[in-house]
């Protein structure tokens, strides 16, 4: 039998240093046929997403075990959130997406990247600014931030954190702003610390202030419970409201080793991180515009906590609840 030509045998060996290197790359790949199906997956993207041995809908399998926050079929950031519970962290990924045309047909290949520490270093910087700039009596440790945290037992009860955001609106928000109480609240406590929810309240009346770079108006804040999770609701008035740039505005935004990507959000509200404190306590963010009617509007959904076995947890009960700075 005769040998194959040398360009085949460069080839061959191409494709298999090739091989190698993806599946030794600190980020995960995966490559998609046109139906949405895994193709191929190397080995990080497979144990981080524990897609298994098969081909599954790779969005799908995915949604299993994390939040997909973005939408994958548009070119705007994607993120993959395993929320932390009890004392697991959350994990986040960004998922890159590139088309990648081949002789098989259109592919897509996504590439996962752990932007974890990154998200960790942006909050501690937004909760330190904040603390500053809003006069918040908190401690910003060195290692970390206390917003992040939401241990079991630690979760702001109702009648704390409706005060505190209540306050809120009395010394910051626009005049004649008002919050409204849709039902009863539960009385187990919510999934984020009470220094967690001081720093979420007052970005979320920063935003009542300058909801599209216009002259702000007054604006009503919607608290209601929905199950086991709360809704908090603002809709302001605006003369022009822009759908795209309120969602864009309340999108994590986090570039992972790429130094040359721009992180959205302003660096003076960091409302991104407010969006991100959300999701990682498995909450959701979601926003409306009407152009006709002239609003915008930004739901914060936030889950109570509940101990290992189901039980109700309530927060503890401290002699000083003042968060807010003269």
């Amino acid at each position: 039998m005769s040998e194959p030509p040398p360009a085949v045998v460069t080839d061959a060996l191409s494709a298999h240093l090739f091989e190698w290197v993806v599946e030794h790359a600190d980020d995960g790949y995966a490559a998609l046929a046109g139906d949405g199906r895994v193709a191929y997956a190397n080995g990080k993207a497979r144990d981080d997403l524990g897609l298994g041995k098969g081909k599954p809908h790779f969005w799908s399998a995915a949604a299993v075990g994390h939040a997909v926050v973005g939408d994958p079929a548009t070119d705007g950031p994607v993120y993959l959130i395993r929320p932390e519970a009890g004392e697991a962290t959350g994990i986040w990924f960004r998922a890159d997406r590139f088309a990648v045309p081949s002789a098989a047909g259109r592919h897509t290949v996504v590439r996962l990247r752990d932007v974890t520490d990154e998200r960790r270093m942006r909050q501690s910087l937004w909760a330190y600014r904040a603390t500053q700039k809003y006069g918040l009596k908190l401690k910003v440790p060195k290692g970390g931030v206390l917003a992040q945290a939401a241990e079991p037992g630690r979760g702001v009860r109702a009648d704390e954190w409706l005060r505190v955001l209540r306050t809120w609106v009395s010394l910051a928000a626009p005049a004649g702003s008002q919050v409204l109480v849709a039902g009863a609240l539960p009385d187990r406590g919510l999934a984020l610390p009470m220094d967690g929810f001081a720093l979420l309240a007052a970005e979320l009346i920063q935003f009542t202030r300058h909801p599209s770079a216009e002259e702000a108006g007054a604006a009503t804040l919607i608290v209601a419970a929905d199950g086991e999770r709360v809704a908090l609701t603002v809709r302001c008035p605006v003369r022009s409201p822009n759908a795209l740039d309120l969602r864009a505005r309340w999108m994590p935004q986090y570039r992972g080793r790429s130094a040359g990507e721009q992180s959205a959000g302003e660096a003076d509200s960091f409302t991104a991180e407010t969006a991100s404190l959300v999701w990682n306590v498995g909450g959701r963010v979601d926003t409306r515009a009407d152009a006709v009617a002239g609003w915008v509007e930004v739901r914060l959904t936030l889950p109570t906590q509940r101990g290992a076995a189901g039980e109700t947890l309530h927060a503890p009960v401290l002699d000083d609840h003042s968060l807010i700075g003269a």
